[in-house]
């Protein structure tokens, strides 16, 4: 995964969060954007969170980056998701 589909993927997941889409559903239309290897382990990931797991432990299960995974995890902890994805775009797109 390179950085720039990191920045990416955060920066819209934390807008159709901001929609009011539910996680599931939003990993799995960010998937649905998506081809090969990480289509795959969005679309693993977005069934897990449909079976009840955290979006942090659904993305840990499919071997996505640690920075991202324990990014996700304070967010969902702080219940401030939203600004956690974004601060981790912008750091991406600097990177």
């Amino acid at each position: 995964m390179k950085y720039v589909q990191l920045a990416q993927f955060c920066h819209k997941k934390r807008n159709l969060l901001d929609s009011g889409v539910d996680i599931s559903k939003a990993v799995q239309m960010l998937a649905d954007e998506e081809s090969g290897v990480l289509k795959d382990k969005l679309n693993k990931a977005a069934a897990s969170v449909r079976g009840g797991n955290s979006l942090s432990d659904a993305f840990r299960q499919q071997n996505l980056p640690a920075e991202i995974i324990n990014r996700i995890r304070v967010g969902e902890t702080s219940g401030e998701l939203d600004k956690m994805l974004e601060q981790t775009a912008a750091g991406y797109r600097l990177g």
